[in-house]
């Protein structure tokens, strides 16, 4: 570590300890520890990202000597994990990119959502709260207890009528997959997803929110990310078709199951580069995609364990001026 960034990890840990918090060995998700602490007020070591919560670059670009901020809801929520005994989100579909093993062929996770059980129950409570009340900032997690948040797999289709919010805080959830209604969120400026680890991409609609800015994300639990990628799951399967959405990722066109056409594409979403999921009704809708963003696989591609991919660590210089997608 830089002697700069080394002061400014002190500095940051001194703060934090003022207000509270414990240090120790911080474990990569799905690892445990005695001592835990949150993942998101250590500096990288190497120096080399930043999670900046303004409007900053965040940890998908090389910018030097930054380092990782943490908000209050961020330690309100640790502190309601720690002491209700409901661990962090832990996933092990991109451990074998920590010890350079080899990678088994990846799928989606397959989990259910229960729409039964009182944690979706009280999700959907909060959606129509927020939707009464036109809020702007929705942060589920922070209103339910720990124990019924970690019962949310994935979000409620009403979540298009959340017009209204700027921002969406998503910190330490134990989502799988986001419903393509997000991309119906207009007014989304701020999208935080934060130590969901078990969330490895996104869908291709969140490329509709024109007004997103801002985003978090934690890199090592995305599929082909910068610093170890990893593969991406095997697209055009059983197991890749089982959630489709009822239209075109492009064209909104009705989706029939038997002519859907998937690929995955890495593209520039707010500030970070996110993998997308597309669910194309043609050929046609495929070749309307954008070019994926420089540094990340140079083409709409179906996934594998054996697709090439640019070097481990290659980030291109951050591009003149912020565009949404690209």
């Amino acid at each position: 570590m830089c002697q700069a960034g080394r002061c400014l990890f002190f500095v940051e840990r001194f703060a934090l300890s003022r207000a509270g918090f414990c240090f120790g060995h911080v474990p990569r998700p799905g690892r445990e520890t005695k001592n835990p602490a949150p993942v998101h007020v250590i500096l990288d070591s190497v120096c080399s990202d930043r999670h900046d919560l303004g409007m900053g670059p965040s940890d998908n670009e090389s910018i030097a000597k930054k380092t990782f901020a943490a908000q209050a809801a961020d330690l309100q929520m640790w502190r309601a994990s720690q002491s209700s005994g409901i661990a962090l989100p832990a996933c092990k579909c991109l451990e074998p990119q920590y010890g350079n093993k080899r990678f088994p062929q990846l799928k989606l996770h397959a989990e259910v959502q229960d729409t039964n059980n009182e944690g979706w129950k009280a999700l959907e409570c909060l959606i129509s709260d927020a939707i009464s009340k036109g809020a702007e900032v929705f942060a589920p997690g922070l209103e339910m207890p720990p124990e019924l948040w970690s019962q949310i797999g994935t979000l409620p289709p009403s979540i298009a009528r959340l017009t209204s919010v700027r921002k969406l805080y998503l910190y330490g959830s134990h989502l799988v997959r986001l419903p393509v209604e997000v991309g119906d969120m207009v007014n989304l400026e701020e999208l935080d997803l934060y130590t969901s680890y078990r969330l490895h991409w996104l869908p291709y609609e969140v490329t509709r929110c024109d007004k997103l800015k801002r985003s978090r994300v934690s890199t090592r639990a995305l599929y082909g990310n910068y610093k170890y990628r990893p593969p991406f799951p095997k697209l055009g399967t059983e197991d890749s078709k089982a959630n489709l959405p009822a239209q075109c990722s492009v064209c909104r066109q009705p989706l029939r199951p038997e002519a859907v056409q998937q690929v995955w594409i890495s593209l520039r979403i707010a500030t970070d580069v996110l993998p997308l999921l597309v669910n194309a009704c043609s050929d046609g809708c495929i070749m309307q995609l954008p070019p994926p963003t420089v540094g990340y696989i140079d083409h709409p591609h179906t996934g594998g364990v054996g697709l090439a991919q640019p070097p481990v660590g290659f980030v291109p210089p951050r591009p003149e001026g912020r565009k949404t997608i690209g």
